[in-house]
């Protein structure tokens, strides 16, 4: 199965990377890039879902994104300009519940 890329206005291509149920640490990206923006969804149904995305291996790198969801919950968010700059990659922790995180990104 392909997955599209998704193209920004500053010719930049971003390409998602996913990862499904997720109820900890996981680095999504392990190298330097561009964070384009995110798409994450509470996956329980029952559950509020808590994540955080930092800019790095794990929780001890820079925090990019806190994102608090109620049960059954999802949220888009595009990063501003031409995206965050992760030099150390991209890491999604997750505090509570389960979700199904994708970022979208791109080389510096």
């Amino acid at each position: 199965m392909t997955t599209p890329d998704l193209v920004i206005a500053s010719g930049r291509t971003y390409r998602p990377v996913s990862v499904v149920a997720l109820t900890a640490t996981n680095q999504l990206y392990g190298r330097g890039c561009l964070l384009g923006g995110w798409s994450v969804k509470e996956t329980t149904g029952a559950a509020p879902g808590t994540v955080q995305l930092f800019a790095g291996a794990d929780n001890r790198d820079q925090l990019v994104a806190d994102i608090n969801l109620l049960a059954a919950e999802s949220v888009r968010d595009l990063a501003p300009g031409d995206g965050i700059l992760c030099d150390g990659g991209v890491a999604a922790v997750v505090t509570a519940g389960s979700v199904t995180v994708i970022v979208w990104i791109a080389e510096p």
